[in-house]
Formats: C-alpha cells, sequence, structure tokens
C-alpha cells in the first residue's frame, strides 16, 4: 500500500508519455477491500482501501485527471473461488 501511488503515477506517466498528446483517462483503478492473500504490505482490507481511494483520488483531482473507480458496489453474488477471494470485494458499498 506504501507504494500504491507511486506505481499509479508511474503507470499514468508511461501512458501518458505515449499518447501522441491525447487526453489520458483513468477508466478504472481501485482497491479491494478484503480477500484472502496479500503482496507484503498490500493488504487486501478497507482500510487499504480508503487510503488508496483518498491518494488516488487527491492526486487526480490535483492533475486534472478523469478517474472511474473500480466498483461502486461490492458483488457478493459472485462465488468467491477466484485468485485471492478479492473479485466480490472492489466495491465501496
Amino acid at each position: 500500500i506504501d507504494a500504491a501511488l507511486s506505481v499509479f503515477i508511474q503507470e499514468y506517466e508511461m501512458i501518458k508519455a505515449i499518447s501522441g498528446g491525447k487526453d489520458v483517462w483513468i477508466s478504472e483503478t481501485g482497491w479491494p477491500s478484503d480477500g484472502s492473500c496479500a503482496n507484503g504490505a498490500a493488504v487486501p482490507n478497507a482500510i487499504n482501501q480508503e487510503r488508496y481511494l483518498r491518494e488516488v483520488m487527491e492526486w487526480c483531482n490535483r492533475e486534472g485527471v478523469v478517474l472511474s473507480w473500480f466498483d461502486a458496489f461490492e458483488q457478493l453474488w459472485k462465488d468467491g473461488t477466484e485468485w485471492c477471494n478479492v473479485a466480490s470485494h472492489w466495491g465501496l458499498f
């Protein structure tokens, strides 16, 4: 989680560099609120989800970047058999 915003910005800058001057919009980003595994400090939980959302939104607002968050609502109908059981936990509500 500590490097998430830096990675986000790095990926954005890479795409922007090859966009030929076109506007670059972030069409999907997010952080799972729950799941069964972590990648170091990149733990899927509500605290990290809130932090990532806040940091990304602040940066996008400051830089004038259009952002779409994935996903508004938890998708509890998903069965939990996917990797790390995160597919149903990307929503804010």
